[in-house]
């Protein structure tokens, strides 16, 4: 069996509390727990996919710091529709649109490459993990609480800390840290991307919030989904640094 883990990052960012420096060294802290987690199953290959999505590009000496973790790079950060999401003011708004079009990009990327040729390849692997880079993988993950099912995987949904009249409605969501899905369910997961990009900008417009944790809750299939009471998943959050655990 074979997984890969596609971790987001903007390590170059005006959001948030922690420095350059610092988004560097909690990024590598996420490489090397899955590095540790993954040992403990050496039956399980996996590679890693970085979306760099920040303001700038990284420089050269900070890719060779994550050159032996990282097997593919997909680096958004001269996009154009990307620097123009980043001229908002809101930093939720900022990390949910540009994450959603980065990662409905690079994995739409992988679907479409042959696994004969030399680019990531989605058909490569069994299932696919969603990382938010700066996150560790903690004791409690088990790699087969994903494999061994054919569900997409999310921590236990929540309720929503704002009011349904701010979201227009919208009162769970799913927390996107770490989640996974099986190969075979791609489709599934490109189709809910596709309707919470649209539909994040229709909320907008309309006056009202949403982020990418009420819209994957709202657009996934509940018939398709496995909810796990713990994750396996911990880190502090950008704007204040609180600590969190999945």
């Amino acid at each position: 069996m074979k997984v890969l883990f596609v971790v987001t990052s903007a390590i170059h960012t005006k959001f948030g509390v922690y420095s350059k420096n610092e988004r560097i060294q909690q990024t590598l802290d996420t490489f090397k727990s899955i590095e540790h987690q993954m040992g403990k199953t050496p039956e399980v290959q996996y590679d890693i996919c970085l979306i760099e999505m920040g303001q700038e590009k990284l420089t050269p000496a900070e890719e060779r710091l994550f050159e032996p973790y990282v097997n593919y790079l997909f680096d958004y950060t001269g996009d154009e529709q990307i620097l123009e999401i980043s001229q908002s003011p809101n930093w939720d708004i900022v990390k949910s649109s540009t994450e959603m079009l980065c990662f409905w990009n690079t994995i739409t990327t992988a679907s479409n490459t042959g696994v004969t040729d030399g680019a990531m390849s989605i058909y490569r692997y069994d299932r696919v993990f969603k990382v938010s880079g700066r996150y560790t993988l903690t004791d409690d993950f088990n790699v087969y609480e994903h494999l061994n099912t054919d569900m997409v995987v999310f921590a236990q949904k929540r309720d929503s800390q704002f009011k349904p009249e701010t979201t227009l409605g919208r009162t769970k969501q799913y927390m996107t840290r770490l989640w996974s899905w099986p190969v075979a369910k791609t489709a599934d997961v490109l189709r809910a991307y596709s309707t919470a990009i649209d539909d994040h900008a229709n909320t907008i417009q309309r006056g009202g919030y949403v982020d990418i944790e009420h819209l994957l809750y709202q657009h996934i299939p509940q018939s398709i989904v496995k909810e796990l009471p713990v994750i396996g998943i911990c880190g502090n959050i950008s704007p204040n640094g609180v600590q969190v655990n999945d």
